[in-house]
């Protein structure tokens, strides 16, 4: 089974997949970890990604969840995963495959975002992108 966590950046995806591969004792991945350098330093100067920036990041943790499904392994992928074609490149319509989509008030994100040290996406970046 694969399990994706997703939802908006400061929801606590990482968080609650962390634990949830902490007590399940399933693989574990952050999609953070699969942006490119490029991505990230766009992201830090607040510049949204693009559909096409965001396309090989989709495709490489699709390969990452059909080698897991191919292995029969349990997997936790944190992904923000939030358009429907988004969840498509990553293959979402495999019934071993469940999507559980945590959601939080602006002040909780807004607050969270605030705290974040060190992490590319933090509340600097909605700002200058006019998200928030």
């Amino acid at each position: 089974m694969i399990v994706i966590i997703m939802g908006f950046t400061g929801s606590g995806k990482t968080t609650v997949g962390q634990a949830l591969a902490d007590k399940t004792g399933w693989e574990f991945h952050d999609a953070d970890s699969f942006h490119s350098v490029e991505a990230k330093e766009k992201m830090s100067r607040g510049e949204p990604l693009t559909d096409a920036d965001r396309t090989p990041w989709l495709q490489t943790m699709g390969e990452v969840i059909a080698q897991s499904l191919k292995a029969e392994k349990n997997t936790i992928l944190a992904c923000s995963a939030l358009k429907a074609n988004y969840r498509q490149i990553l293959s979402v319509d495999d019934p071993r495959i469940k999507l559980v989509y945590l959601k939080g008030s602006y002040e909780l994100i807004d607050q969270r975002l605030g705290d974040r040290i060190g992490h590319f996406m933090n509340r600097d970046f909605y700002k200058v992108s006019s998200i928030l």
